[in-house]
């Protein structure tokens, strides 16, 4: 630290009435006494040459606080944003696998005997199709379509 004041940063400059010696205080660090030379002076050398020094060390110790506060604060901020993270990515695997289990808009399963297909249509509802291609049943879930595929696949071997 020693070496030139930095009038920059703002100070207040005193001098000490019995020996001479300015002490100087940066106002961007309270608490901390200089002096010309920028080497650290006693509290009791700011103190004589008519610094506050109980303020200062006061707010030294208010900034000091509050800087370990805000530490703990963002710890608990990284900490709240990792477990917000990893719902997020739990939720997204959800729906993926939900998505997957729906099917995919457009996709057509069929089953062996009868002329009905199920097709996706998107949002997770499926519609049950002759082999034209016209709907028989809209607005169902993939297992309600299978269903009633099959329950029309029975009908059909009842009939014949």
């Amino acid at each position: 630290m020693p070496g030139r004041i930095d009038y920059n940063r703002g100070i207040v400059k005193r001098k000490d009435p019995t020996s001479g010696i300015a002490v100087i205080a940066y106002n961007d660090q309270p608490g901390l006494y200089v002096n010309e030379r920028n080497e650290p002076v006693s509290d009791d050398l700011a103190k004589a040459a008519g610094h506050d020094v109980t303020t200062g060390l006061r707010e030294k110790r208010r900034r000091e606080l509050q800087s370990e506060s805000d530490q703990a604060i963002e710890k608990k901020l990284v900490e709240e944003d990792e477990k917000i993270n990893a719902q997020l990515m739990k939720e997204e695997a959800a729906s993926a696998k939900k998505a997957a289990k729906q099917g995919a808009d457009g996709e057509v399963h069929t089953q062996k005997g009868t002329s009905l297909s199920a097709v996706h249509r998107g949002g997770g509802k499926w519609w049950v199709v002759d082999k034209n291609g016209q709907p028989v049943s809209q607005g169902l879930t993939r297992k309600e379509a299978d269903q009633f595929i099959s329950d029309a696949a029975a009908v059909a071997a009842e009939e014949a």
